[in-house]
């Protein structure tokens, strides 16, 4: 069952106010034309102020499922969406050649947990889940909060990669060229996520100058998902038509803290498939870990340092000695200061930066889950990589010259709710 069904043809319609109680709120039909077959596609679609709850009505295989030129989704409010556990999402947008899509200040919750009955508060389902063919996504200011109760393996929150291989499945006319997903020009930036379940946080993969910055990674349940993670899922090569690998991709003012032991947990992960020497950057960011660890947990996961345009200014925070695992490309580093030894982080000062608390606050939902700077004497203050920074921080504030390092700028100004275009820096 489908609340509104958009078909093709259909160009500046906007759907607001609404308290959705459906199976599939808002559906956008797919079309496969090029961005030149313009009669082929959705355009100037606004999906904002809208509220999407499952609860009492059904299971939905996602809320708001399709994907159009010029797609606008914002404001909206989305509980226990996604009813059939790892293939279910609060929203699936799957784009074939489509432009311009921008999801941001949204709130989820529960995804999948319909499942689990009225009193179940249990995330099992994707959140937002983007794949296809598309350039210039923004991903910004949503809030994806899974505390109430320990997230099942299932659940995930913001993952942008491939997904089907249409040339196997053939379920679409010239399949094979479908199946070549690219994900150019993404700006992942002031998320904040919740726990997720054993999938990544923050995914990216077949993404193409990238930029994630300013965001929040937290978790307070033992899983063994990554909080950022590129190239995440599966990035296929070797058929009639490839994905793209990683290209040109940014981490930078983000931050990251598990504050529950999981095996396998990693905060930073660049994985394999990133191509190497293509201007890849990671600067300013912060890996926290507040309780002991166990297994193969680390703060990061890295290839070649040549691989890295540069590598400034990471804080890898925690009471236990693993920098780096042993199976990054790089080797595995016990702390910061053998990593600095080898090459990483060397603008900071002599031996690199300290090991130590960042002294941020302790996020909870009663102070907006924020992880500010509370020292001057923390190491992330004044420490971070100016030419590399991120402008703004994730309240909206300008860095000053000396910017702190993470999320949020210790003494920022400035501040303001919209911080206008994404800033590139590719």
């Amino acid at each position: 069952l489908t609340a509104i069904y958009l078909q093709s043809m259909l160009t500046g319609m906007t759907i607001t106010g609404n308290d959705f109680g459906y199976w599939d709120g808002v559906f956008i039909e797919l079309k496969e034309g090029t961005p030149a077959e313009t009669n082929k596609k959705l355009r100037d679609i606004e999906i904002t102020n809208n509220t999407f709850d499952t609860a009492t009505s059904g299971a939905s295989v996602a809320c708001i499922h399709g994907a159009a030129n010029d797609l606008l989704i914002e404001g909206n409010t989305f509980d226990r969406c996604g009813g059939c556990a790892a293939t279910c999402h609060s929203m699936y947008i799957n784009p074939r050649n489509d432009v311009r899509v921008t999801i941001r200040n949204n709130t989820m919750r529960r995804a999948g947990a319909y499942i689990g009955g009225p009193s179940d508060n249990a995330c099992k389902s994707g959140n937002i889940s983007y794949r296809g063919m598309s350039d210039q996504l923004l991903v910004e200011g949503n809030v994806i909060d899974n505390s109430a109760a320990a997230p099942e393996t299932t659940c995930g929150a913001i993952n942008i990669k491939p997904a089907y291989c249409f040339e196997c499945i053939g379920d679409m006319t010239n399949a094979a060229i479908w199946d070549a997903e690219f994900l150019r020009r993404v700006i992942v930036r002031r998320n904040i996520v919740i726990n997720s379940g054993n999938l990544s946080a923050f995914e990216l993969g077949a993404a193409r100058y990238f930029v994630v910055e300013n965001n929040l990674c937290l978790r307070t349940y033992t899983h063994s998902n990554t909080c950022f993670d590129t190239p995440g899922g599966s990035v296929e090569s070797g058929r009639t038509y490839d994905d793209e690998s990683d290209i040109g991709g940014t981490f930078r003012n983000n931050t990251c803290r598990l504050e529950a032991a999981g095996d396998g947990a990693t905060c930073f992960v660049w994985g394999t498939n990133v191509s190497a020497g293509t201007d890849l950057r990671m600067v300013n960011n912060i890996a926290q870990l507040t309780s002991a660890q166990t297994g193969t947990q680390s703060c990061f996961k890295h290839q070649q340092l040549s691989d890295y345009t540069v590598w400034d200014g990471n804080i890898c925070a925690g009471s236990w000695d693993r920098w780096s695992t042993t199976g990054s490309a790089g080797g595995g580093y016990a702390n910061h200061s053998a990593a600095h030894a080898a090459g990483f982080d060397t603008w900071s000062a002599a031996g690199g930066l300290a090991d130590d608390d960042p002294l941020l606050t302790s996020p909870t939902s009663g102070n907006s889950w924020s992880v500010s700077v509370t020292s001057d004497s923390s190491p992330a203050h004044n420490n971070g990589s100016n030419t590399y920074k991120a402008k703004f921080d994730r309240l909206g504030c300008l860095r000053d010259s000396t910017p702190s390092i993470g999320a949020e700028e210790r003494g920022g100004t400035g501040c303001q709710t919209t911080i206008g275009a994404p800033q590139q820096v590719h």
